[in-house]
């Protein structure tokens, strides 16, 4: 028997419940998904809101594992890097 090709799409995620998120495709359809063993490795955060790309099985479709967190998925991963504080100067004295 040949392994069956994998379909990969994008989507964005909806909710997060521990290991299992609610992924909503770019046709409308709503899955199930895990993170691959790459993304968990790397400990890559995927929080609600970020662009992601999936695999799904041709045999299931209602499950898929993410591959890919796309850069600039939400407006929350944009900011988190960016502060808007002042610098403060270090008034200690040279000796």
């Amino acid at each position: 028997m040949a392994k069956e090709q994998k379909i990969e799409v994008e989507g964005k995620v909806i909710d997060i419940n521990h290991d299992l998120y609610k992924v909503e495709l770019q046709n409308g359809f709503q899955v199930t998904a895990r993170v691959s063993g790459k993304i968990r490795m790397n400990t890559i955060r995927i929080l609600a809101g970020d662009s992601v790309t999936l695999e799904l099985s041709p045999t299931d479709l209602t499950h898929g594992i993410i591959k890919y967190r796309n850069n600039g998925g939400s407006y929350e991963s944009k900011i988190i890097g960016k502060t808007n504080m002042p610098k403060v100067q270090n008034n200690k004295k040279k000796r």
